[in-house]
């Protein structure tokens, strides 16, 4: 992946972390900046635990921090997004930490260029294969309904968060639908083609959907995308 060095985003005048990449049990995980918004590249190898992330009003329930995030993504393959229709809390207390929690969520057949928008309290995981930009609050509080049956390293199942994750688990919201544009209080997410001019009316940031690369721009950058691309702006 090509990324933008931490002396060029010294020089944009942006606060952003030195990029870190994870390989971790389930795949590749690149944190490519952590301020004004968390934006990660995810290419998991495995399914991701089923999980959900607290908002403003589950927070004070929860603990942590609230996050809302969107997918931009990069490599076709299966996500999974949002409860059936008529799905109940009880049965998701019911089903947690098993594979019967699977059948309660909508499975999207997601393509390269594809935007979904997740946000805070919807139960989501990224399924294997799929490669995807995730541009999110800048918070990393998870909890965990269902990790595959799988196991860590020490030979143990790894820890499920069910009472958080039920707390904070919004069921008014429906599944998300492939965008090629979504706007929220946090940020704006589109997709934008090749040789497209962009003005960041406040911190910005584009991904390359062919080629991952990354680049950061200040408020006020005038810049022309050199492929067809994500664009993020933080509000």
């Amino acid at each position: 992946m090509e990324q933008t060095s931490t002396a060029e985003h010294a020089q944009k005048g942006l606060s952003l972390s030195a990029t870190r990449e994870r390989k971790l049990l389930w795949g590749t995980e690149t944190w490519l900046v952590e301020e004004p918004l968390l934006v990660k590249c995810i290419a998991p190898e495995q399914n991701l635990s089923v999980q959900v992330h607290p908002g403003e009003a589950s927070v004070g329930r929860t603990g942590g921090r609230p996050k809302t995030e969107a997918w931009g993504v990069v490599h076709d393959g299966t996500i999974y997004a949002g409860f059936r229709e008529g799905v109940t809390r009880g049965q998701v207390a019911a089903a947690a930490n098993s594979a019967a929690l699977v059948d309660l969520l909508v499975r999207h057949e997601a393509r390269a260029g594809e935007i979904y928008f997740i946000p805070a309290g919807l139960v989501h995981a990224l399924g294997a294969g799929v490669s995807v930009f995730e541009v999110q609050q800048p918070s990393d509080t998870t909890f965990r309904l269902y990790d595959w049956d799988r196991t860590g390293p020490d030979g143990r199942p790894r820890e499920l968060q069910i009472a958080e994750a039920l707390e904070a688990i919004d069921l008014s919201l429906g599944a998300p639908v492939a965008a090629s544009h979504i706007d929220n209080q946090f940020f704006s997410l589109c997709v934008a083609e090749e040789g497209s001019p962009f003005q960041a009316v406040s911190q910005c940031f584009s991904f390359g959907i062919a080629s991952k690369s990354f680049a950061a721009h200040p408020a006020g950058d005038e810049f022309v995308l050199a492929e067809r691309s994500f664009v993020a702006m933080a509000k």
